[in-house]
């Protein structure tokens, strides 16, 4: 590994200086800023530079997050403006609608955390208790409002969300553990296309104070709360925990989970 100093690489002194979400775009990582500005860093060329290829609506949309939704198209979001398909084959952009446009308690819906498995899905946290659903190819962002955080009073928020290679979507709740939206169905479109499933520190869980999680090549989700981690197996229900002897009073302490291609995990 090495550390990548984008001020020292940027042309015209242009580069994040803070990244809130990468995706991978033909060699380049794509790195989404708070400001609304998507940036390219060229793994090969080893620099990094305002990312050019979008049209002009998708560079007006503001997007904050990306993810990969097919062989040809990713989704963008922002969690003020709205969500859009991008089909880079042909540099073509899609707006999405949200069934209806708000929840239960009248609050707009929207992109927050965003991410898929290609060609299974896309999911979304779509507004502090609620997540949203996109089917490959699909104009229509599918709501299912949970009974989780500030439904049942006990607050809370999204710190983590992620696809599985199975298309389903899991996620961690700030003090409250891992949940995991199961499909019953492979387009989801209400609350019974799914199963909602619960991990906490009764199931085995080192902590449910979770700062990062993610799925691993087999399906199964890691968890990482400070220098605890719990690796979760959703099919027989599993977990193995283990500690890092790192940084044991740190209390800035930030976590990062990332799959590699040769299946070893970094953190």
């Amino acid at each position: 590994s090495k550390r990548i100093d984008l001020s020292r690489l940027a042309k015209n002194h242009q580069y994040p200086k803070l990244i809130v979400d990468i995706e991978f775009y033909q060699g380049l990582a794509l790195l989404c800023s708070p400001n609304q500005v998507i940036f390219q860093y060229d793994i090969k060329a080893n620099t990094v530079q305002k990312f050019n290829h979008f049209s002009e609506k998708v560079r007006s949309h503001g997007t904050r997050v990306i993810t990969l939704e097919t062989d040809s198209t990713y989704i963008l979001g922002d969690n003020l403006y709205g969500v859009l398909r991008w089909n880079f084959k042909n540099n073509t952009v899609q707006e999405l609608k949200f069934n209806c446009p708000h929840d239960s308690d009248g609050l707009l819906y929207s992109a927050g955390w965003l991410n898929g498995y290609k060609n299974k899905g896309t999911w979304m946290s779509a507004q502090n208790s609620s997540v949203g659903y996109i089917h490959p190819g699909d104009s229509i962002i599918y709501t299912i409002d949970l009974n989780i955080g500030m439904k049942i009073g006990e607050g809370g928020y999204f710190n983590a969300l992620n696809a599985d290679i199975n298309g389903n979507v899991f996620f961690s709740y700030i003090s409250k553990g891992l949940y995991q939206l199961k499909k019953r169905k492979e387009k989801v479109e209400t609350i019974d296309d799914v199963e909602m499933i619960f991990w906490g520190s009764s199931n085995g869980l080192m902590s449910e104070n979770l700062q990062s999680s993610t799925s691993d090549h087999s399906g199964n989700i890691w968890c990482a709360a400070f220098n605890k981690i719990s690796v979760v197996n959703p099919d027989n229900n599993n977990i193995y925990s283990f500690k890092i002897h790192l940084s044991e009073n740190n209390s800035f302490y930030y976590n990062y989970l990332i799959p590699l291609q040769n299946r070893h995990m970094l953190t």
